[in-house]
């Protein structure tokens, strides 16, 4: 799940007196800042999201691109890659 669940669980974690990441690690998805202020700080999965909105912009202005050439070939389906790094904190071992 996104960073915000998995602040929700480790609250949980918590009031059920499950140590983090003695008993359980927790891993959240998309790197939203409040994860570092958090005890223990979340690990997450930080995604370049200025990279992903700049691929799908330049995706988008290739097919409008071709949409006005006459003589323009279809492009393939693109298969592209987000940006991404594992933002190692306190929440896992």
């Amino acid at each position: 799940m996104n960073d915000t669940a998995a602040l929700g669980v480790m609250r949980a974690l918590v009031d059920r007196h499950i140590r983090i990441p003695q008993d359980v690690s927790v891993i959240g998805f998309d790197g939203i800042n409040q994860g570092a202020f958090t005890s223990p700080s979340l690990t997450t999965m930080d995604f370049d999201f200025d990279d992903m909105a700049q691929q799908a912009v330049d995706m988008l202005m290739l097919r409008l691109h071709e949409m006005n050439a006459e003589d323009s070939e279809k492009q393939p389906p693109q298969h592209l890659l987000a940006h991404y790094r594992l933002l190692k904190r306190e929440s896992t071992r």
